[in-house]
């Protein structure tokens, strides 16, 4: 059995092969875990492009929402609340 000495370390050459196998294997999961990243990169653009056009579109709802709970969370403020005039989306 040939041993080789290398970086203080003893290896034999099964070893050594076997090293290799394992190192290519971490190469072959590194390079998919990029790809999957940039996919996910990817699709999570288009997910938050999507919410932004909702919202943009819901705004009018998620206003008279939250003025409704801060009528509701502070009652004694309610009239003034009322007295902005905010008017109901349709």
């Amino acid at each position: 059995m040939s041993r080789t000495f290398t970086l203080g370390i003893v290896e034999h050459s099964g070893v050594v092969s076997g090293i290799r196998f394992k190192r290519s294997i971490i190469e072959a999961a590194r390079s998919r875990l990029a790809d999957l990243e940039l996919d996910y990169g990817v699709e999570k653009s288009k997910v938050d492009s999507v919410r932004s056009r909702l919202f943009g579109a819901l705004r009018p709802y998620y206003q008279e929402r939250d003025r409704l709970r801060l009528l509701i969370q502070y009652p004694k403020g309610s009239t003034r609340a009322l007295a902005c005039g905010f008017q109901r989306p349709r």
